[in-house]
Protein backbone atom coordinates (compact mmCIF):
# COMPACT_ATOMS: atom_id res chain seq x y z
CA UNK A 1 0.00 0.00 0.00
CA UNK A 2 2.36 2.64 -1.33
CA UNK A 3 0.33 5.62 -0.09
CA UNK A 4 -1.00 4.07 3.16
CA UNK A 5 -4.48 4.55 1.67
CA UNK A 6 -7.78 3.36 3.09
CA UNK A 7 -9.26 0.22 1.53
CA UNK A 8 -12.35 -1.59 2.76
CA UNK A 9 -11.75 -4.41 0.24
CA UNK A 10 -8.01 -4.97 0.83
CA UNK A 11 -5.14 -5.77 -1.53
CA UNK A 12 -3.00 -8.80 -2.19
CA UNK A 13 -2.85 -12.00 -4.24
CA UNK A 14 -5.26 -13.69 -6.60
CA UNK A 15 -4.67 -17.40 -7.21
CA UNK A 16 -6.30 -20.41 -8.87
CA UNK A 17 -8.25 -17.87 -10.87
CA UNK A 18 -10.13 -18.32 -14.11
CA UNK A 19 -8.34 -16.21 -16.76
CA UNK A 20 -11.64 -14.34 -17.17
CA UNK A 21 -11.25 -11.97 -14.17
CA UNK A 22 -13.39 -12.34 -11.06
CA UNK A 23 -15.45 -15.29 -12.25
CA UNK A 24 -13.79 -18.15 -10.33
CA UNK A 25 -10.80 -18.22 -8.00
CA UNK A 26 -9.50 -16.91 -4.69
CA UNK A 27 -8.03 -13.67 -3.36
CA UNK A 28 -5.82 -13.44 -0.23
CA UNK A 29 -6.11 -9.83 0.93
CA UNK A 30 -4.62 -7.68 3.68
CA UNK A 31 -5.30 -4.25 5.14
CA UNK A 32 -2.15 -2.66 6.57
CA UNK A 33 -4.10 0.02 8.45
CA UNK A 34 -6.15 -2.46 10.49
CA UNK A 35 -3.57 -5.32 10.45
CA UNK A 36 -6.24 -7.74 9.24
CA UNK A 37 -6.52 -10.24 6.40
CA UNK A 38 -9.35 -12.03 4.62
CA UNK A 39 -9.78 -14.67 1.94
CA UNK A 40 -12.53 -14.46 -0.67
CA UNK A 41 -13.66 -16.53 -3.61
CA UNK A 42 -15.09 -15.08 -6.76
CA UNK A 43 -18.22 -15.97 -8.68
CA UNK A 44 -19.59 -13.82 -11.49
CA UNK A 45 -20.66 -10.50 -9.95
CA UNK A 46 -20.09 -11.81 -6.41
CA UNK A 47 -17.26 -11.92 -3.85
CA UNK A 48 -17.84 -14.47 -1.08
CA UNK A 49 -15.90 -14.58 2.20
CA UNK A 50 -14.00 -17.80 2.82
CA UNK A 51 -12.25 -16.24 5.84
CA UNK A 52 -13.76 -13.01 7.18
CA UNK A 53 -11.49 -10.11 8.23
CA UNK A 54 -9.17 -11.55 10.90
CA UNK A 55 -6.41 -9.97 13.00
CA UNK A 56 -2.86 -10.80 11.90
CA UNK A 57 -0.04 -9.43 14.07
CA UNK A 58 2.44 -10.40 11.35
CA UNK A 59 1.15 -7.64 9.03
CA UNK A 60 3.48 -4.65 8.83
CA UNK A 61 1.65 -1.32 8.92
CA UNK A 62 1.62 1.63 6.57
CA UNK A 63 3.69 1.37 3.43
CA UNK A 64 6.09 -1.22 4.86
CA UNK A 65 6.70 -4.30 2.72
CA UNK A 66 4.58 -7.40 3.42
CA UNK A 67 5.32 -10.83 1.94
CA UNK A 68 2.24 -12.90 1.03
CA UNK A 69 2.49 -16.62 0.25
CA UNK A 70 -0.10 -19.13 -0.93
CA UNK A 71 1.21 -22.71 -0.72
CA UNK A 72 -1.11 -25.13 -2.55
CA UNK A 73 -0.66 -28.86 -1.93
CA UNK A 74 -3.35 -31.36 -2.93
CA UNK A 75 -6.63 -29.74 -1.82
CA UNK A 76 -5.12 -27.61 0.99
CA UNK A 77 -3.86 -24.03 0.64
CA UNK A 78 -1.68 -22.67 3.45
CA UNK A 79 -1.59 -18.86 3.57
CA UNK A 80 1.30 -16.90 5.09
CA UNK A 81 1.98 -13.26 5.86
CA UNK A 82 5.66 -12.43 6.37
CA UNK A 83 6.43 -16.15 6.80
CA UNK A 84 3.82 -16.57 9.58
CA UNK A 85 1.06 -19.04 8.71
CA UNK A 86 -2.27 -17.28 9.24
CA UNK A 87 -4.78 -19.84 7.92
CA UNK A 88 -5.40 -22.92 5.80
CA UNK A 89 -8.30 -23.24 3.38
CA UNK A 90 -9.52 -26.19 1.39
CA UNK A 91 -9.56 -25.74 -2.39
CA UNK A 92 -13.10 -26.54 -3.46
CA UNK A 93 -13.62 -23.59 -5.80
CA UNK A 94 -10.33 -22.81 -7.58
CA UNK A 95 -10.05 -22.94 -11.35
CA UNK A 96 -8.05 -26.00 -12.44
CA UNK A 97 -4.80 -24.68 -13.94
CA UNK A 98 -5.81 -21.17 -12.86
CA UNK A 99 -3.68 -18.05 -13.03
CA UNK A 100 -2.17 -15.86 -10.31
CA UNK A 101 -2.33 -12.10 -10.07
CA UNK A 102 -2.51 -8.97 -7.95
CA UNK A 103 -5.69 -7.49 -6.41
CA UNK A 104 -6.18 -3.91 -5.26
CA UNK A 105 -9.55 -2.83 -3.90
CA UNK A 106 -10.88 0.73 -3.64
CA UNK A 107 -8.24 1.90 -6.14
CA UNK A 108 -5.50 1.74 -3.49
CA UNK A 109 -2.11 2.15 -5.16
CA UNK A 110 -0.05 -0.92 -4.35
CA UNK A 111 3.48 -1.90 -5.25
CA UNK A 112 4.91 -5.38 -5.54
CA UNK A 113 8.20 -7.06 -6.28
CA UNK A 114 9.61 -10.54 -6.62
CA UNK A 115 6.37 -12.20 -7.71
CA UNK A 116 7.27 -15.87 -7.85
CA UNK A 117 5.17 -18.79 -9.04
CA UNK A 118 6.49 -22.31 -8.48
CA UNK A 119 5.11 -25.72 -9.35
Amino acid sequence: NADDADSSLGYGLIFLSNPKPLTQGYAFLINTKTKKFRVVRHEPQNEIDVVKWTNAPSIKTGSQENKLTADHKNDQIDLYINDAKVTTIRNVHGYQGGVAGIYSGDAARIAFKDLEIRR
